[in-house]
């Protein structure tokens, strides 16, 4: 696999707890990599601006343009723990029917209810927040 990190940024900084995670993730990936005698790869792209929309755009244009295979977007202001890639292309290897593999992302304000939806409510036109989903495994 090629995983490219994609990172749409709008921000002049980055924060530490970003950074830090990022060399925590990659670290891990490699040595994952070496002891497992694989040949993946990970690269970090980053695209500036102000739409979002467009730079995710973007980024993915150019993560495709260097042949990426798969791609893990990231938003600029969270951290996450070093084994969140080698987890997903764990997950994704050990389930080929999965065509797509994404973490928990919360609200920002209490409760921080995670952004799982599963219905979708013609009467108000709104999807409805999934509840009793298991936290430590895959589910669809």
């Amino acid at each position: 696999m090629k995983v490219c990190i994609c990172i749409p940024n709008n921000y002049g900084y980055f924060q530490e707890e970003l950074l830090l995670s990022l060399f925590s993730m990659q670290a891990y990936f490699y040595e994952w990599v070496i002891k497992n005698k694989r040949d993946d790869t990970l690269s970090i792209m980053v695209q500036g601006g102000v739409q979002l929309d467009a730079m995710r755009n973007d980024v993915v244009e150019s993560a495709l343009r260097y042949d990426q295979t798969h791609i893990l977007f990231l938003d600029s202001d969270m951290s996450f723990p070093r084994e969140t890639i080698v987890w997903m292309m764990e997950d994704l290897e050990d389930n080929p029917e999965f065509e797509a593999i994404t973490g928990l992302y919360t609200w920002k304000k209490p409760p921080y209810l995670p952004h799982v939806y599963r219905k979708y409510s013609k009467k108000t036109g709104k999807f409805l927040v999934a509840g009793l989903f298991p936290l430590n495994s895959l589910f669809r």
